[in-house]
């Protein structure tokens, strides 16, 4: 066989069509089956795979899985909708059905549309505070001072503040001139 030109030719193009050990340039696609992992590291530190039903990326080893780039953004599958978006080092973004809901700033967070939450403290409150859960707010602790636009009332008539009449009436819902 060593001698027959035919057969050298043959396998000599055939080892040249293989993919060196080290190096070397894919050209086509790799197609694994169900449940069938491509492993990576020494230790088979990172395995990606398809169990048939969900796809896996899976940290099996030491350390974590770190993400670099620039903006990363997060779809259905079908690409249609965006459900995240991180921007590079600036803010994070989070999506309801395609629509921006909450983000980073550099300030500390935005929220479009209504948060709910069990529990709410802050220092410094701007906008609207409503409680649906729990009309009655208690244990304030100290105010040093509150700015209301408009009428207070509390306890329907234990004490009404009529801004449109300058009147303050203590066990009156309706306080007049007498």
């Amino acid at each position: 066989l060593g001698d027959d030109a035919n057969f050298s030719t043959t396998v000599t193009n055939s080892i040249a069509t293989k993919l060196p050990l080290a190096g070397g340039t894919l050209t086509g696609n790799v197609i694994f089956s169900d449940n069938v992992k491509a492993l990576f590291g020494t230790g088979s530190d990172l395995e990606i795979y398809h169990d048939g039903s969900n796809s896996y990326l899976v940290d099996a080893g030491t350390g974590g899985i770190l993400y670099r780039g620039g903006t990363q953004t997060f779809q259905n599958a079908a690409g249609s909708k965006t459900m995240a978006v991180l921007n590079g080092a600036t803010s994070v973004d989070l999506y309801y059905d395609n629509s921006k809901k909450f983000e980073t700033t550099s300030g500390g967070i935005a929220v479009t549309g209504t948060a709910t939450a069990t529990t709410f403290s802050a220092t410094t409150l701007t906008g609207t505070l409503s409680t649906a859960a729990q009309t009655n707010i208690t244990s304030l602790g100290t105010l040093s001072a509150l700015t209301v636009s408009g009428d207070v009332t509390i306890d329907t008539s234990t004490l009404k503040v009529d801004s449109s009449n300058n009147r303050v009436g203590i066990l009156n819902a309706s306080p007049d001139v007498t």
